[in-house]
């Protein structure tokens, strides 16, 4: 099978999160899906891991979205434009 297009990974804590498209998922390292979150448009970057296990993903729909470690969005901030880079996490932000 011949792959289209690599798709970013992040290991955080024994799970893994990928994406493909417009969807962000998490499964365990055995490869047993735990969640998925539907942004609504496409991502173009890795998510960040806070330190309580907060999956932090930009979408193109302009949007910065945080879900909680079981796959529920804990917030979402509206941006002017799509989110296309990584966030980072600092103490007290969260940075695009």
């Amino acid at each position: 099978m011949k792959i289209k297009k690599f798709f970013p990974i992040t290991i955080f804590m024994n799970f893994i999160f990928l994406f493909f498209i417009s969807t962000i998922f998490s499964a365990t390292n055995e490869g047993t899906k735990k969640w998925s979150f539907e942004t609504g448009d496409s991502i173009k970057s890795s998510p960040a891991v806070g330190l309580d296990g907060t999956v932090y993903i930009g979408s193109e729909n302009g949007r910065l979205y945080a879900i909680k470690h079981d796959g529920t969005m804990r917030w979402e901030f509206q941006t002017e434009t799509g989110v296309t880079c990584f966030p980072a996490i600092g103490q007290m932000a969260q940075y695009i």
